[in-house]
């Protein structure tokens, strides 16, 4: 083992340690609810302080990274592959070998909760209580912990080519769901329920299905709210 890659070994131990104590905790009932949460971010922290001490360096995380490998969801050993994601977010591979038998979806919300901390929060040591602190979302609604910080990132770390790709195939799968809509559902008279800078609320009925859709849409932003989406209320079939 090389002397530049010992701290790294030893910091990856480190955060292998903390992830175990933090399931151990999140497995069990305790009196303290939050005592599980506040485990894991400490071991998210690590992780963090892991990636810290081979920022910008990318010939040092491939040798890191190099030949090792994880175990998945289903107990398998599997290749840390260093490909572009890796080498556009290095906790990508990090957040891997970290959290052993982890879902491929919480380690995909890690590492973009740990990305998104390297702008906000360039002191590592800070990360515990930065993520459990409230995140203030595109929208301006306002949550807590990896949840409110998720929903941060999954903005703001886009880059604009693909925040327009993401814009495009939104509107397309609106417009497609809208069609669907039209050519499927019965409209009905109905009262227009208003929210604050609404343009139009198109109510429609189907019958058969027992469902009913709203068309809402957002003149002050000039976008479909609701993430661009229809939304759809099951409201039961009737005979």
């Amino acid at each position: 083992m090389t002397d530049n890659m010992k701290p790294l070994e030893d910091k990856l131990a480190e955060a292998q340690r903390e992830v175990s104590q933090a399931m151990k905790k999140q497995g069990k009932a305790v009196e303290d609810a939050g005592a599980g949460e506040k485990a894991l971010y400490r071991a998210l922290q690590v992780v963090r302080e892991l990636g810290d001490l081979m920022k910008d360096d990318e010939d040092l995380q491939k040798a890191f990274l190099a030949g090792r490998k994880y175990v998945d969801v289903k107990g398998k050993e599997q290749k840390v592959a260093y490909g572009k994601p890796v080498r556009k977010n290095i906790y990508i591979g990090l957040v891997k070998l970290a959290f052993s038998k982890t879902g491929k979806s919480s380690l995909s919300q890690y590492a973009k909760v740990l990305r998104l901390s390297e702008q906000d929060q360039p002191d590592a040591s800070e990360f515990a209580d930065w993520v459990d602190g409230e995140h203030e979302s595109a929208d301006g609604s306002r949550h807590g912990g990896i949840k409110g910080a998720l929903r941060r990132a999954k903005v703001e770390l886009l880059t604009p080519e693909e925040r327009k790709a993401k814009e495009a195939n939104a509107k397309a799968d609106y417009d497609l769901a809208i069609k669907n809509f039209l050519d499927n559902a019965t409209k009905i008279k109905a009262p227009i329920t208003q929210f604050e800078g609404a343009a139009r609320a198109l109510i429609y009925f189907d019958k058969e299905a027992g469902v009913l859709y709203v068309d809402e849409y957002n003149a002050a932003k000039d976008e479909r709210s609701v993430a661009s989406a229809v939304k759809a209320w099951k409201i039961g079939r009737k005979a």
